[in-house]
């Protein structure tokens, strides 16, 4: 049978005649690719770069943290509104509009149970109210003593600023403070297992965090007081 040769790699397919390849030796070069270097940056910007991209993971893990678990069941929250509208909690016992002769009230909620700890946060109704600072303080004492007696924690709150009329409150709200911060060192010095949790330091040029009456508050404030009482007492964890 008549064959016809099928021409090589390097033949024409038309002529059947060798040629040479562009990429033999005998040929045209192969062409080198470009090789483009990464733009580096100087080493200040560099690190400032890491640190930037360091402080918006931490925020980023900080809030999926605080928002997606709660404190630990033998842990009470209790208080007002501030305390109500607080997700952190798994128990919580605020009362909107409660003030703390109200909370003293129904403080049997607490100790009649299992609880191990108590995050007492009261005394911004009494200021908007015009309670006397020495009732309110009375009232916490109270409270303080009667937790301390079914030998729990007691976690005493600072209340946050208040910016109803134009901040005109203010120096109510941290002439309180003051009074419930001496409070909480008496029972310190006395041995007992009270520690203050000041929220209201925590919360300080943060106005932008406030609903428009002034009192309440938009996540990212309670977001800053998640970390501040993480910082005194690992409410994440079991005691009991």
């Amino acid at each position: 049978m008549f064959r016809i040769p099928l021409p090589s790699r390097s033949a024409s397919p038309i002529l059947g005649i060798a040629m040479a390849s562009p990429y033999s030796a005998g040929g045209f070069s192969r062409p080198q690719p470009r090789v483009v270097s990464a733009p580096t940056l100087p080493p200040r910007r560099r690190k400032a770069s890491l640190w930037i991209a360091a402080w918006v993971l931490s925020i980023a893990l900080t809030l999926v943290f605080t928002t997606r678990l709660k404190a630990a069941p033998d842990v009470v929250f209790f208080g007002d509104s501030i305390t109500e509208m607080w997700t952190l909690p798994a128990v919580n016992f605020g009362i909107y509009g409660n003030t703390t002769g109200q909370m003293l009230s129904r403080f049997n909620d607490v100790t009649d149970s299992y609880f191990t700890r108590v995050v007492l946060l009261g005394g911004t109704n009494d200021v908007l109210t015009g309670v006397d600072p020495a009732t309110t303080i009375g009232n916490l004492h109270q409270m303080i003593q009667r937790a301390l007696q079914k030998k729990m924690e007691v976690l005493v709150g600072t209340i946050p600023p208040i910016y109803q009329d134009n901040g005109s409150l203010l120096p109510k709200v941290d002439a309180l403070n003051r009074q419930i911060a001496q409070e909480v060192n008496r029972w310190k010095d006395s041995g007992a297992r009270v520690r203050l949790v000041d929220f209201n330091e925590s919360l300080q040029n943060s106005r932008n965090g406030f609903a428009i009456d002034g009192v309440h508050m938009r996540r990212r404030n309670y977001v800053r007081m998640d970390l501040k009482l993480l910082s005194v007492n690992n409410i994440f964890f079991r005691k009991n």
